[in-house]
C-alpha cells in the first residue's frame, strides 16, 4: 500500500510542478527541440534505422456530435544521408484511420515489423509504402501513469540489418530508452537523472 501511495504522490507532485511552471518560452522551446533532435541523431548512430521520428498525440476539432477528434503530429525527425523527411506530411492527422497501428504501439513496450508487404491493415501499410519503409520499430511514449502521449519510430528504408522482430534487439532496447528520454525533454525540459 505504501508503494501505491507513494508512487500517486510522485506523480502528483511531478504533475503540479509541471501545471505551475510557466508556459514555455520561444527560445525554451527551440532548446528542448534541438536536446530531442540530439536524442534522434543519437538513436540512428546507434541502431541500424534510416529514419528517427516523434509522432505526439493531440486533440484537433470537434465533431458535431461533440467528440474530440484525436489527431497526431510528427513533431521531431532525423534521417541518414539519402533519406527523405516525411516530418511536414504528417501534421494534424487523424488517428482513426491508423487504430490498428496505433493500438498496436501502445500495446507493448516496442512493436516492430520486418516487411512492410505482411502488415495486414491497409491505411497503416500505405503509409509505410508511401514513406519507402521495409520495416520499422515503434515505442510509445507514456506520461508518469502510462498514459500514451505520443510515439517513437524507427524506419528502415535501405535495408534491415538485424533482426528487428523482437522487443530484445538492440534497436528496439534504443528505442524504448530514447522514448523515456524523449518524453521527460517535451514534458520537463530537460532528462532526470538515472
Amino acid at each position: 500500500m505504501y508503494d501505491v501511495v507513494k508512487e500517486f504522490l510522485l506523480v502528483f507532485f511531478d504533475l503540479f510542478k509541471f501545471l505551475r511552471k510557466k508556459k514555455k518560452t520561444l527560445k525554451e522551446t527551440i532548446e528542448i527541440g534541438n536536446k530531442v533532435d540530439s536524442v534522434l541523431e543519437q538513436l540512428l548512430e546507434d541502431t541500424s534505422a534510416d529514419r528517427a521520428y516523434v509522432f505526439q498525440f493531440h486533440n484537433g476539432d470537434y465533431f458535431y456530435s461533440g467528440l474530440s477528434i484525436d489527431k497526431m503530429t510528427n513533431t521531431h525527425e532525423k534521417v541518414s544521408q539519402g533519406i527523405s523527411y516525411e516530418q511536414l506530411k504528417y501534421r494534424d492527422v487523424a488517428t482513426a484511420p491508423f487504430r490498428y497501428l496505433i493500438g498496436k504501439i501502445i500495446s507493448k513496450p516496442a512493436y516492430c515489423f520486418s516487411n512492410t508487404n505482411d502488415i495486414p491493415h491497409y491505411n497503416t501499410k500505405l503509409m509505410m509504402i508511401d514513406r519507402g519503409v521495409r520495416a520499422a520499430i515503434f515505442a510509445p511514449m507514456n506520461d508518469n501513469v502510462r498514459r500514451p502521449v505520443g510515439f517513437i519510430g524507427l524506419d528502415y528504408v535501405k535495408d534491415v540489418k538485424e533482426n528487428i522482430e523482437s522487443e530484445d534487439s538492440n534497436d528496439a532496447i534504443k528505442l524504448i530508452e530514447a522514448s523515456e528520454a524523449i518524453y521527460e525533454l517535451l514534458v520537463f525540459g530537460k532528462q532526470k537523472s538515472r
